[in-house]
């Protein structure tokens, strides 16, 4: 039996012969093109310039991506509220916070203590306070590396405190274990995040 057969006049290789009863292939024909407002900002100008793309999406409420990872930072008027500093985003978040304004950072928030969210969140120094859940506490300190442990921790569902600093939080439908909120934002929702309205109520 032959090693190839044919998918719309295709020769393919099949080297398991397993001919019609294999997997389908398809080719790129198969699909139809990528629509331009469908990549988000991985190829986004500004992003492939600067390393990043800032948007403010709220009244001194600023989204940060580096095209893959993302996080915030929020303008009070008496300092700055970072959320997560992913390590793809490292010093572009200062760069990104210096384009709207001089306040200094105050305030460091974990959504969770996951690395590739959290890993640059060191280069805000000693003077911030480190707000977090107490098991992303227990987790840096077991796992100690540049990351700073929560200088004031929280337990369970403290969203309505936090909601007056920061914006609207949502705990996630399947959170992990200390996983805290998810900011609602028009640009997560965007990006296919979904809440639902009663979750929204509840806060």
């Amino acid at each position: 039996m032959s090693k190839y057969h044919s998918i719309s006049s295709l020769q393919v290789h099949d080297p398991y012969e397993l001919g019609a009863a294999g997997m389908p292939y398809s080719t790129q024909a198969d699909f139809l093109p990528i629509p331009a407002g469908a990549t988000g900002t991985l190829f986004d100008p500004e992003r492939l310039k600067k390393g990043y793309v800032r948007q403010e999406i709220g009244d001194g409420i600023h989204y940060v991506t580096s095209g893959a990872y993302d996080a915030m930072f929020v303008q009070t008027g008496n300092g700055v509220i970072v959320v997560d500093t992913p390590p793809l985003l490292g010093e572009n978040m200062r760069r990104a916070i210096a384009e709207v304004t001089k306040e200094p950072v105050t305030h460091f928030i974990y959504s969770h203590w996951h690395k590739d969210h959290t890993g640059a969140s060191g280069i805000w120094g000693p003077n911030v306070k480190y707000i977090g859940h107490s098991t992303t506490r227990d987790h840096l300190l077991r796992w100690p590396d540049s990351s700073p442990a929560p200088t004031e921790t929280f337990e369970g569902n403290d969203a309505r405190r936090e909601r007056r600093h920061a914006g609207t939080f949502l705990q996630g439908p399947k959170p992990l274990r200390g996983q805290y909120f998810h900011l609602c934002t028009q640009a997560e929702s965007a990006r296919g995040h979904r809440y639902h309205q009663s979750w929204l109520d509840s806060l």
